[in-house]
């Protein structure tokens, strides 16, 4: 992180800086494990103290723009951002500067009040999602679109972005037909199995629901220690609602107030009835269907099969099982011919209203996520997110730069499964249905109320929630 952050930041107040941004994201997005947060904590923070001391000794070229922007420190130095935002520095050397500060603990408030006095401190924050963020940050009246800055950018292939972006990535970080969020990488949710344990069924997953429910049943009479399938059921990231798409194309009902998983739908109904048959016949069980459970067992090898975040399900599971024993395949789907589908959320920049400096960030990240580039350089932002088990959000990597590596292979079949995917609403509220559907739907799947029930409660209590913070927002 040798140019993150300002030259002013004491060496005191950057540990301390690091350590909250560091746990903060990796407990909201990327580390599933408490323990893993604190080891990564004490790396960040011995990095930071380390090369932050070379920054102080560093000169600025006279007349060089400083711009300056936020980011978590997980997606900085684990995507391989700041190494290419450090190359980008030095071929803007005299021109521009890009310095990146951890965002500080409660910035959506800091920026709202920054924006109302007109004194921004910052053009934008790297890391959104598109999990109903874009919408909030909207009605803060805190962001504005990318779409000017980039039609107006002299970076060689902006005017291909618009056609490089996946169509289902753009509209779910965009509102009212404009850009909000910069997406520069994507999460997708995949079939990951224990290859060794697999390969004593002799087969790999079926591709058909049928065909895989019944393999499901061989391994649990094979190896009675261990549990079929993990499916994670986590509040703010929808996993397993992306079966929906088993029996429909568009699980979402859109109403005044925004979108809404459509629980009175027949494709719902299907959903569940299909996991209360697996929990009630052990194929899934409170071990591994849960909000952490689900990829503690699977890290444990409790579980020899689950369908997650490629990069959750993958990272841990190598180092522990083996490479060779763990392997990804596209999810289910329901009958011979159709397409495979998944849920994914994307990872995003946004651009503050007021930015002082909105182009040459537009630029920077233009440069930053070029898919068009026919070499793959060791500081490319490519390099680290596929490495990390994260998916491209362009065209041109999966066509050009996923093929010259042969680790990134167990990528490419997914693309198709990317592009057939209902896209993730921007207004959806993820954030108010995650915790009603998991408290209903666990009741559901103990016997403790009927599905007519568990659908009629997330439904109504759903949206009197919403209701409430709509007019808590007035």
């Amino acid at each position: 992180m040798s140019d993150l952050l300002k030259r002013r930041i004491s060496r005191r107040g950057m540990m301390r800086g690091a350590a909250v941004g560091a746990a903060a994201a990796a407990l909201s997005a990327c580390q599933p494990k408490a323990v893993e947060v604190t080891r990564e904590v004490e790396k960040v923070v011995q990095e930071v103290v380390k090369e932050t001391v070379v920054v102080q000794g560093a000169a600025q070229p006279q007349g060089e723009k400083v711009v300056r922007y936020m980011t978590q420190l997980w997606n900085w130095q684990k995507l391989n951002m700041a190494t290419a935002t450090d190359e980008y520095n030095r071929q803007m050397r005299g021109k521009v500067r890009i310095e990146a500060d951890p965002n500080p603990e409660g910035w959506q408030t800091k920026v709202a009040q920054m924006v109302k006095d007109g004194k921004l401190e910052w053009n934008g924050m790297l890391r959104t999602r598109n999990l109903g963020e874009i919408r909030d940050y909207n009605r803060m009246g805190i962001i504005e679109p990318w779409d000017d800055f980039i039609n107006s950018s002299s970076v060689p292939w902006a005017s291909k972005l618009w056609d490089e972006l996946l169509p289902n990535i753009r509209t779910s970080f965009s509102e009212e037909g404009k850009l909000f969020g910069f997406p520069w990488d994507i999460e997708v949710f995949v079939r990951v199995y224990r290859k060794d344990f697999w390969d004593k069924l002799g087969a790999t997953p079926a591709a058909t629901l049928p065909d895989f429910e019944a393999q499901l049943y061989e391994l649990k009479k094979m190896f009675p220690d261990n549990v079929p399938m993990s499916f994670r059921h986590w509040c703010t990231h929808p996993d397993q609602h992306m079966l929906m798409q088993l029996w429909t194309e568009n699980p979402w009902v859109q109403e005044d107030e925004g979108s809404y998983f459509d629980v009175r739908s027949d494709a719902y109904k299907e959903m569940m009835n299909l996991l209360k048959r697996w929990y009630d016949d052990g194929i899934i069980t409170d071990d591994t269907w849960g909000e952490t459970v689900a990829i503690e067992s699977w890290n444990k090898g409790i579980s020899l099969t689950i369908q997650s975040n490629a990069s959750w399900t993958q990272a841990q599971a190598r180092k522990v099982w083996g490479t060779p024993n763990i392997a990804t395949t596209t999810n289910v789907v329901l009958k011979e011919g159709d397409k495979p589908k998944t849920f994914t959320f994307g990872n995003g920049a946004i651009l503050f209203k007021g930015a002082t400096e909105p182009q040459e960030i537009t630029d920077w990240l233009l440069w930053m996520v070029d898919p068009t580039v026919e070499k793959v350089e060791n500081y490319s932002f490519h390099l680290g997110y596929l490495n990390y088990y994260h998916f491209p959000a362009y065209k041109s990597v999966y066509e050009k730069i996923m093929p010259t590596n042969s680790d990134w292979a167990w990528m490419e079949p997914m693309y198709d499964m990317v592009n057939a995917s209902a896209p993730l609403p921007t207004d959806a509220h993820l954030d108010i249905f995650g915790p009603i559907a998991d408290s209903w739907e666990q009741k559901f799947m103990h016997g403790e109320c009927t599905l007519d029930e568990c659908i009629n409660a997330i439904y109504d209590e759903e949206r009197v929630q919403v209701q409430k913070v709509l007019e808590g927002k007035k």
